[in-house]
């Protein structure tokens, strides 16, 4: 094995472990949605995938109603606050309608030390960011982004800073989580 190898473990190989921002998006909290919202779902979906890389980034993995996007490099945060506003702008303007009502994404960013793992289902992230990932999304509901303490330190950007509403705390499975608050509506146009 050269030192270029990276061993499999359990199904898994770990491609590479770097700081970058993530961003855990969900459209609804309906086990049925992929059925009821049919092609109009993958065309929303489509949608976040090209946003993702017009910001950057790229969408890691989709599952069901939610989505998993990661940016990675210099000014991640910057770029993964621009896509969550470019996304929730873009469900406002084109929204996704399931039996008259319009669906409404909750976003969550973070940045830190994330794992990217080839597993047998594809690619995936893994690390305690990850997991905060999906504590800080269950703080917020429907078109508002949950922004991190550690997203807001990382952003370089004074007019994506300004768009953040004051810091709070939660608790989530045991552990205080810090983050900023953004509605999209009251955020105006994507930067």
């Amino acid at each position: 094995m050269s030192a270029n190898d990276v061993p499999e473990t359990n199904g898994t190989q770990t491609v590479s472990e770097q700081q970058m921002a993530i961003v855990l998006g969900d459209l609804a909290l309906n086990p049925l949605f992929p059925i009821k919202a049919g092609q109009s779902a993958k065309e929303f979906l489509r949608r976040v995938d090209e946003l993702a890389r017009s910001h950057g980034g790229r969408i890691l993995k989709t599952m069901s109603e939610a989505f998993l996007a990661v940016f990675e490099g210099e000014g991640g945060a910057d770029k993964a606050v621009a896509f969550s506003l470019a996304t929730q702008q873009s469900s406002i303007q084109q929204p996704l309608v399931i039996e008259g009502k319009p669906l409404r994404v909750q976003l969550s960013v973070n940045v830190g030390p994330i794992e990217l793992r080839k597993t047998w289902y594809g690619e995936d992230a893994f690390g305690p960011d990850v997991a905060d990932l999906a504590r800080l999304g269950n703080q917020v509901k429907g078109g508002e982004i949950a922004v991190s303490a550690a997203t807001r330190a990382a952003l370089r950007s004074a007019e994506l800073k300004a768009l953040l509403g004051p810091e709070e705390s939660a608790v989530a499975s045991g552990s205080e989580i810090r983050f900023s608050r953004v509605h999209a509506v009251e955020a105006g146009a994507t930067p």
